[in-house]
C-alpha cells in the first residue's frame, strides 16, 4: 500500500468559485419525454460548517412549459430572478417572462419549503438567493434551445 494522498495547497474561495463555474458548463438535462412531464428538483443547500450556500444543480436545461421545484434544505433562501423590477438588477431572464422572487424557509416566518416555477418562455434565466448571492448562491436555467436565440434573455421574439 502506498502513502495516503495529502493535499498541501490551500484552495481559496475564489478557486472554488472558478471550479463551480466550470462545473455549471455541464448542464443537467431533464431527460426523456416522459421524465420531462415531472417537475425537476433544485435544492437550495446550506453547509453551515463551511459557510457554503448553493443551488444543486447550479445549471439546468428544461423544455418550455416544464416546472422546476426549488426545495430549501435548511435556513432561509430565496429564488430571485435577475430583473430590474426586483432590486434594480440587470435583466437576465427573457424580456417577456414574468420575474419571480420566492422566499423559502420556515413556514411560520412566511417562507415555504418548496416553490414550483413553470418556465414557459424559451431563453436563459439567471437567478440568485437574496440572502446568499455574495457567497455564490446563484444559478441558471436554460429553457428550450438556446443556440437558436440571438439574445438569450430576449426569448424567441428576436430569434
Amino acid at each position: 500500500m502506498g502513502a495516503p494522498l495529502r493535499v498541501s495547497a490551500w484552495v481559496s474561495v475564489k478557486d472554488c468559485a472558478r471550479v463551480c463555474a466550470m462545473a455549471c458548463a455541464f448542464w443537467v438535462s431533464a431527460g426523456s419525454a416522459e421524465e420531462q412531464q415531472k417537475p425537476v428538483e433544485v435544492k437550495l443547500i446550506t453547509e453551515s460548517a463551511h459557510g457554503a450556500y448553493y443551488f444543486q444543480p447550479a445549471g439546468l436545461h428544461v423544455d418550455a412549459g416544464q416546472t422546476v421545484q426549488f426545495v430549501s434544505t435548511h435556513y432561509f433562501h430565496s429564488v430571485t430572478a435577475f430583473h430590474p423590477d426586483i432590486g434594480g438588477e440587470a435583466l437576465r431572464i427573457p424580456a417577456a417572462a414574468k420575474p419571480f422572487d420566492a422566499l423559502l424557509g420556515d413556514e411560520a416566518d412566511g417562507g415555504r419549503e418548496v416553490v414550483a416555477i413553470t418556465f414557459e418562455i424559451p431563453g436563459v434565466y439567471d437567478f440568485y438567493c437574496r440572502f446568499h448571492a455574495s457567497r455564490g448562491e446563484v444559478g441558471r436555467i436554460v429553457v428550450g434551445q438556446p443556440e437558436r436565440l440571438s439574445n438569450p434573455y430576449a426569448g424567441d421574439a428576436e430569434a
